[in-house]
């Protein structure tokens, strides 16, 4: 087997989502969890290695370095052999797209939940809260990272301010429908920076 001396992963300090390249991915699982995946993935077998098991043992060195060792078993042309060798996982903080999104004050879109002529029901309130929470978390679990709610805001109505438009539709087509009434949809404000027209 060969084995590198040292991985290096990179992770959203604030929610904890792992990079992989140029992609950032959700990780539901442990830093020990996780430092297993990273060294058993490093690994590289000969093509002759069958049946192969890996156990993965390590501890903390500090908040960004993990010292790790792996021991593999496997048989190699029906004889039995074992290896082992140690490697350094380098953790290292940065903020991932959604975040970064999140904490600029990033978004797309703005969906206004009004009652005509009179103030929302406590009921109703809670009942569009709800689905719009239902709606960011199906979105996120499908894989869609930048479906996010940026904040929500009762003063006239309630104001929901999301990461994309699409999110928007969703919670609005659900909002009708559970609690009736009708929806519009305005474009984007466009407007000028050095005379030149924004969008």
């Amino acid at each position: 087997m060969e084995a590198p001396a040292r991985v290096e992963c990179i992770t959203c300090p604030t929610c904890g989502s792992r990079k992989s390249g140029a992609i950032w991915q959700d990780s539901p699982v442990t830093r020990e969890e996780l430092t297993k995946e990273l060294v058993a993935g490093a690994v590289r077998l000969i093509p002759e290695a069958r049946d192969a098991e890996f156990v993965v043992t390590s501890r903390e060195r500090s908040p960004n370095r993990t010292i790790a060792k792996v021991r593999v078993k496997a048989d190699v042309f029906g004889v039995p052999v074992e290896d082992e060798a140690g490697m350094e996982v380098v953790w290292r903080g940065e903020t991932c797209d959604r975040c970064s999104r999140i904490s600029g004050g990033y978004f797309e879109g703005v969906v206004q939940v009004r009652a005509g002529g009179r103030p929302l029901s406590p009921r109703e309130q809670e009942v569009a809260t709800r689905i719009a929470c239902e709606v960011e978390e199906r979105l996120q679990e499908g894989g869609s990272r930048l479906s996010f709610i940026s904040r929500m805001t009762d003063e006239e109505g309630l104001d929901i301010i999301v990461g994309e438009n699409a999110m928007g539709e969703e919670i609005t087509r659900e909002i009708t429908g559970a609690l009736g009434g009708r929806y519009t949809v305005h474009p984007k404000l466009a407007g000028e920076k050095d005379g030149r027209r924004m969008e």
